[in-house]
């Protein structure tokens, strides 16, 4: 159970004031997250309404320094992805490693067992990166080398951080960071299509550059929204405070809105598609056909528009099309990799860098670089680092109290997997970060607020 003083706050604290005090915080970050995110994306600091939202932003993360300083890394991580580079790390990066720090001397502190008590999915993930590290012996470019490891360590770092984070910072400020860091993608990349000053045809025809936000292009900032927009949908239509469902539709319509702009097929279907699914499964009689007759309302206005004529004609005009045809082109010179560097694979990041029909490109297929990269036992670990998350999502799903969240979580994990087969996901760190965020995070709130999860769910698998 969770003592007042392992949430940052007074032994005997009112209950109610805490909470009080927890959605106050949550609120204010919440604001200061996106006024930060609307002034980067180019109100500018000279600008009076620049200077303004810069004001709210500065005054409210000293608050929340002063009052709640493990809060402010959990809810500026999501939020700061779509800023760039800052020297060699990215903003995400540091408030990742400063809540895991700050995490990680709470736990020596209170619970040092904790420290090294991992989850099977955890274990499972662990051992897949040894084994990715083992093929460095291997490689032959240590640059990209370098950024693979970077990447499959965000991953793992965001993981243990988020299954621990219950016993330091309340879930209402993990859930707020991922609002917020769906909010915050969608409008920057909102804001650089806007600033781009293209047409809906311009855009349409520069639709991957004109949404770039220099870590990533539209496509991929699309992906990310495809992973967040589950849990919010599900924090939406769920009991949360009002302020955090407004928090939840603004994000979702800020998602929906940039799928539709920037057309990519498979992300703007499945984003579509699992939303109906996921609203039909989790909602009941009445309100089921309502939020069903909403969407594809939704999606029928969104089609009619501008952009969505735009959306549509990719899957007639002769142009679009042909990228299908470069995908299976990608498909069979992965496949060759595969092949030829079987069965231990060409090690960990070289695909990008080898010097063959596709150097410089990526397989569009995450299945492809994993086996043509880490070869047949890369591909086994990651099949049993999938089947172990499942599993944990199953189960979380037959528990009280935890039905909606974890089909949230169940929809995200197909969302993923089907999206991987087409377009770069678990290749950038971004993504990496998100998917063992969201959903370690949630497995660890579940288990720790003791909401009738099953011992078997997450909590027996520790060591």
């Amino acid at each position: 159970m969770l003592t007042p003083g392992s949430q940052g706050l007074p032994a005997g604290a009112n209950p109610r004031l805490r909470e009080r005090s927890s959605l106050l915080a949550a609120a204010i970050a919440a604001m200061a997250a996106v006024a930060a995110t609307a002034t980067w994306g180019g109100l500018g600091l000279q600008s009076l309404p620049g200077m303004a939202l810069a004001a709210l932003a500065a005054v409210a993360a000293l608050w929340l320094v002063v009052t709640r300083a493990s809060w402010l890394p959990v809810l500026l991580a999501p939020a700061l992805i779509p800023f760039p580079l800052v020297g060699l790390v990215f903003p995400f990066e540091l408030m990742l490693g400063l809540a895991g720090a700050l995490l990680l001397l709470h736990l020596i502190r209170t619970n040092p067992s904790r420290v090294t008590a991992w989850t099977r999915w955890e274990v499972m993930n662990a051992l897949f990166v040894l084994w990715a590290l083992v093929t460095i012996y291997w490689c032959f470019d240590r640059l990209h080398v370098l950024l693979g490891v970077r990447r499959l360590l965000v991953g793992v770092f965001a993981g243990w951080t988020a299954y621990r984070l219950a016993g330091q910072v309340p879930r209402r400020v993990f859930e707020t960071s991922l609002l917020l860091g769906l909010l915050c993608i969608g409008v920057a990349a909102l804001r650089q299509s806007a600033s781009s000053g293209l047409s809906a045809q311009g855009l349409l025809m520069h639709r991957t550059a004109a949404g770039d936000l220099g870590w990533g292009t539209a496509n991929y900032v699309a992906t990310l929204l495809l992973l967040l927009s589950p849990p919010a949908v599900a924090m939406l239509v769920s009991a949360r405070p009002a302020w955090m469902r407004a928090l939840a539709l603004a994000g979702l319509v800020t998602a929906a809105t940039l799928q539709v702009q920037v057309a990519s097929r498979a992300a703007a279907v499945l984003f579509f598609f699992g939303m109906l699914v996921q609203v039909f499964l989790m909602l009941r009689s009445r309100a089921r056909w309502i939020g069903v007759t909403t969407i594809i309302v939704a999606i029928a206005l969104a089609v009619i528009s501008p952009y969505g004529q735009g959306l549509l004609s990719r899957f007639t005009n002769l142009r679009d099309l042909g990228s299908m045809v470069v995908r299976l082109w990608y498909f069979r010179e992965g496949w060759q990799r595969v092949v030829d560097f079987f069965p231990f694979g060409m090690g960990l990041n070289q695909g990008i860098p080898y010097p063959d029909k596709m150097s410089g490109k990526d397989l569009h297929n995450y299945w492809l670089v994993v086996t043509s990269e880490l070869g047949l036992p890369g591909l086994l670990l990651w099949i049993a680092t999938l089947v172990t998350q499942w599993r944990a999502f199953v189960r979380l799903r037959r528990s009280p109290g935890n039905a909606q969240i974890a089909l949230a979580l169940q929809v995200s994990f197909w969302l993923g997997q089907l999206h991987t087969l087409v377009e770069p996901t678990f290749q950038g760190g971004q993504y990496q970060f998100l998917w063992f965020w969201i959903g370690l995070g949630f497995l660890g709130y579940a288990r720790t607020t003791g909401a009738g999860v099953p011992a078997s769910a997450v909590a027996s698998s520790e060591r």
